[in-house]
């Protein structure tokens, strides 16, 4: 039996292989492009300052952070120690501060 040069593979035409192929490399740059953008927008957030409000830091944590920056707690507000304070949950603190 003779090979066919318009079929690649057994009986999948050569036209809808490379048809794929192009999808599967279109697909590919696409999120190649994806992730490279994502990664810029992730680098350029580092660069701006963050609060300890906006980020995962423990009591202990935000405490020394503070102090290194020239503040000391004056009062900690909870919802365990003010149930009548404004907050979703226990989770929230705020922090009342004085300088140093």
């Amino acid at each position: 039996m003779e090979a066919n040069p318009f079929v690649q593979g057994p009986g999948v035409p050569l036209a809808a292989a490379s048809t794929a192929h192009a999808h599967a490399v279109a697909m590919l740059t696409r999120w190649l492009l994806h992730r490279a953008w994502r990664g810029r927008a992730a680098r350029q957030r580092r660069i701006l300052p963050q609060q300890p409000v906006q980020n995962l830091y423990r009591p202990r944590q935000v405490r020394t952070l503070l102090e290194r920056s020239g503040f000391r707690t004056a009062r900690l507000i909870t919802k365990a120690a003010s149930p009548e304070a404004p907050l979703p949950g226990h989770y929230m603190r705020i922090y009342c501060l004085e300088a140093i």
